[in-house]
């Protein structure tokens, strides 16, 4: 099982956002619409003591749905997706991925082909490296909740790779097959709920959003569904330490 470290204390820092790739203009990659693994180097304004990055990731001008799984260079392609993209739309979500081989990352696009858009927004220090994205639930196949479409509030107990003292969790959280219009809201077990929401969906969809969350009582958070039924499912990838 692959180890996901947790940031030092300085944590993820962010900087103003810059174009690293984007297949439509030919930046960081050959101009055309992109299947399978694309490799990007990252720039000399990511220091060498990054651990990970964070980018906001786009698929446009889909042939065909698809997603797009970011992962460290030159390491094994995870069973996860990062941005889901249907033909006729634009979609885009954060992703905090660790920094592979020769200081790359790469994003490899299944279905499509899609253009990819990828803007660095971050990137995070640490003395231990990041790692590729572990899933900890989906309500499809019965991985930590019982199998069924969700309604209502989902508490994830944290697997033993999270360290004891991390305060806060990156997840990517999806839901898909929801039955009517709805959000999922994100927040530390045995808190109050908010009056926010980190994942909206429309009925039929499939959405994404990286979500950061604070850890609560017995190592859980809350993922709450509100509308209609749906699955939700939610892939590991980093923490924090205390504050």
């Amino acid at each position: 099982r692959s180890q996901l470290s947790a940031a030092a204390n300085e944590g993820v820092v962010a900087v103003t956002p810059s174009r690293v790739l984007d297949s439509r203009t030919g930046l960081g990659t050959v101009s055309r619409l992109k299947a399978g693994p694309v490799t990007l180097r990252l720039p000399d304004s990511v220091p060498t003591g990054a651990r990970a990055v964070m980018l906001n990731v786009t698929g446009t001008s889909a042939t065909k749905a698809g997603h797009v799984t970011a992962y460290p260079g030159g390491t094994t392609k995870p069973a996860t997706s990062n941005v889901n993209v249907v033909p006729g739309r634009t979609q885009a979500n954060l992703v905090l991925v660790g920094i592979g081989a020769n200081r790359t990352v790469t994003l490899d696009v299944h279905g499509g082909p899609m253009h990819l858009v990828a803007d660095l927004v971050g990137y995070q220090l640490g003395e231990r490296p990041a790692a590729a994205p572990q899933r900890v639930l989906d309500s499809r196949a019965g991985l930590g909740a019982s199998p069924g479409a969700k309604l209502g509030p989902v508490r994830l107990r944290l697997p033993d790779a999270v360290p004891a003292n991390a305060s806060v969790v990156w997840l990517n959280v999806t839901v898909t097959g929801a039955s009517a219009p709805g959000h999922v809201t994100a927040y530390a077990a045995g808190a109050p709920k908010p009056g926010t929401s980190n994942v909206n969906v429309k009925a039929g969809q499939t959405q994404a959003n990286l979500v950061a969350v604070p850890v609560g009582a017995d190592r859980s958070v809350v993922l709450d569904v509100h509308g209609g039924t749906m699955h939700v499912i939610a892939d590991l990838v980093g923490w924090q330490p205390p504050l």
